[in-house]
């Protein structure tokens, strides 16, 4: 017997999943209460939802972080048909769109993004990450429509 999606999610992560969200969405809780589970399962929807000509990018501290405690959990979601990835070649595709892989270890990251077009971002643990970076990731988010993600 299956369960229905209410009863497998809390209220918090009921209440993000099906709701409309903002442009910038940072998730705030407890240690282990599903926010990155279900920033997750949301981000993926909201990157199969864009153009299949739309770029995306993940990141974290690092991308050995980002795998660690992202990637694989995204591929647990979606399963390995809909979401590859190669970390040394630091990029993925999910439902077919674009994702690129970046680390963002210190202030000097933020050149490893200057120029690109995202239709959205999902940052790993965004108090990591250094601000030079997140300025610029911010001003990186101009294709109509984009939306950052963080748990």
């Amino acid at each position: 017997m299956s369960k229905k999606i209410d009863e497998m999610l809390n209220p918090k992560q009921l209440d993000f999943i099906l709701n409309e969200d903002s442009s910038i969405n940072l998730l705030s809780g407890a240690v282990r209460s599903g926010k990155t589970y279900i920033s997750l399962l949301k981000w993926a929807i909201f990157v199969g939802s864009m153009p299949s000509n739309a770029e995306f990018l993940m990141t974290g501290k690092t991308i050995t972080a980002l795998k660690r405690n992202c990637l694989g959990l995204l591929q647990e979601l979606v399963g390995k048909n809909n979401f590859t990835y190669s970390t040394s070649q630091k990029s993925g595709l999910l439902f077919g769109r674009q994702i690129w892989l970046e680390g963002a270890n210190d202030e000097r990251a933020e050149s490893k993004i200057r120029g690109m077009t995202l239709a959205g971002a999902y940052v790993d643990e965004l108090t990591q990450i250094p601000f030079e970076f997140y300025t610029m990731l911010l001003s990186r988010l101009s294709y109509k429509g984009a939306k950052l993600y963080e748990a």
